[in-house]
């Protein structure tokens, strides 16, 4: 859900996108796709998995000024 009032520019409304649709609902389409019920609902650990590959797919509209750009790995 956004604020009705909210000011979100381009860039960082690609990111949302890249997060939310990207990374966790089109991860849970194609896990229910697979043979196995589980990975349409998760796995052990699924939380941090999925919210590393979404943040993953968010940080590649953003540069490392942003503020909601996350360093995967240093």
């Amino acid at each position: 859900m956004v604020n009705s009032d909210a000011k979100v520019g381009k860039k960082e409304m690609r990111s949302i996108i890249a997060h939310e649709i990207e990374g966790h609902y089109l991860r849970k389409l194609n896990g229910r796709k697979m043979p196995y019920a589980m990975f349409g609902r998760g796995t052990a650990k699924y939380i941090e998995i999925d919210e590393g590959i979404a943040t993953y797919n968010q940080s590649r509209f953003l540069t490392p000024k942003d503020s909601k750009y996350y360093r995967m790995f240093e």
